[in-house]
């Protein structure tokens, strides 16, 4: 268990480094295209369409993962901490299930997404070329299939706590 966790800590690392360069180049490419604008009164070809359809796809979704790990996202299981225990465990399973069913689907209709792209080769026009976005496609089922896949973790932690919890007030005879 030690290994997948050391993995999983890994692929959410390297996945935030590459969103990292990501925005950076980003930044670099937004910078340079306004100076090249305002001063230079010329613009760099297909700066905005890079940035709208690599750029940002590789920032959002291969940084959504690490996000969720971290708690970043909101959870509703935080707005109920001093409700009763029976309601707060009602609501924790509740929020778990609905949190799969919604990673589920979006990683179902974004592994659809990348195939359909990979077949019809979507790509964007480019300084006046056409440049192949469909590669960049896939971060898109990685990043929600990496939530999927936290979540279990998530679950099989909340048990195995549950559990460990449960062993410790029946050995204490409460």
């Amino acid at each position: 268990m030690k290994k997948l966790i050391r993995f999983k800590d890994a692929l959410l690392h390297s996945g935030a480094i590459v969103a990292g360069f990501a925005v950076v180049a980003m930044m670099i490419l937004t910078c340079l295209d306004v100076f090249s604008r305002n001063v230079l009164h010329n613009t760099i070809s297909g700066a905005y369409e890079t940035t709208q359809y690599i750029l940002m796809p590789l920032a959002i979704f291969l940084a959504l993962p690490a996000a969720y790990d971290a708690g970043i996202m909101p959870r509703v299981g935080d707005l109920i901490d001093k409700a009763p225990q029976k309601l707060r465990k009602f609501v924790e399973w509740t929020v778990f299930i609905i949190e799969l069913i919604i990673y589920f689907l979006l990683s179902y209709c974004s592994i659809r997404f990348f195939i359909n792209g990979v077949t019809k080769h979507n790509g964007v026009t480019m300084g006046g070329k056409v440049v192949a976005t469909y590669p960049v496609y896939i971060v898109l089922p990685i990043g929600f299939i990496c939530v999927l896949v936290l979540i279990v973790f998530k679950i099989i932690r909340h048990v195995t706590k549950t559990e460990d919890i449960e062993k410790t007030e029946s050995k204490d005879g409460k």
